[in-house]
């Protein structure tokens, strides 16, 4: 094909998305160009194993310049080289942003970027399935899995600790406030990472 109507660079979470997206329309000629490789280490799909997998030849394994609020340590900073990009390393920890990280969106770009703006597409993306909430979605494309009879003791002890101190403990981190303790909303499905 000689001729793209549109050229996606990168084929991570967003690229994809895009990319997929953009194609449901058959008269949109997409291209997505990826550096790296389809996934086929079975250790990306185990969640406990995040942290073995950086550093492998799917990771560009970035390293940060000297960081002055950390005694000028420099930091690993690992970023996918591989289809499904940073989202095949990290945590799969899914955390929308306080609704004041928009602001400065909407101020550039009107009340549609704001987190209000926003939510109704958070909402249509995921298939969360903990509780029914307004500002959860149920029928996405995107899994996302709230832990419960299996978050470690460590995290129920961070959270009775902090609640000791009168932090609040949250029941969704990702309903808009994030001053509390809660475990995290992965991506994972079956399992596995999404």
């Amino acid at each position: 094909m000689s001729h793209f109507d549109v050229l996606i660079i990168g084929a991570g979470s967003a690229g994809s998305v895009i990319a997929s997206r953009l194609s449901e329309d058959r008269s949109c000629q997409v291209g997505l160009i990826e550096a790296g490789v389809m996934p086929d280490d079975p250790d990306i799909a185990d969640p406990l194993k995040w942290t073995m997998i950086q550093g492998r030849a799917y990771d560009w394994a970035y390293r940060t310049a000297p960081q002055p609020f950390t005694a000028n340590r420099i930091h690993e900073w690992p970023r996918g080289k591989v289809v499904g990009g940073s989202s095949c390393l990290h945590a799969m920890a899914y955390v929308r942003g306080h609704p004041d990280d928009f602001e400065p969106w909407a101020q550039a770009g009107g009340e549609r970027w704001s987190y209000q703006g926003l939510l109704p597409g958070f909402i249509r993306s995921e298939a969360f399935t903990a509780f029914d909430a307004p500002t959860r979605g149920r029928n996405g494309p995107l899994d996302v899995y709230l832990p419960d009879a299996e978050v470690s003791p460590v995290v129920r002890a961070y959270i009775a600790a902090g609640r000791a101190m009168g932090v609040a403990t949250l029941t969704d981190h990702n309903s808009g406030e994030l001053v509390g303790t809660s475990p995290n909303s992965l991506n994972i499905r079956d399992g596995k990472r999404a």
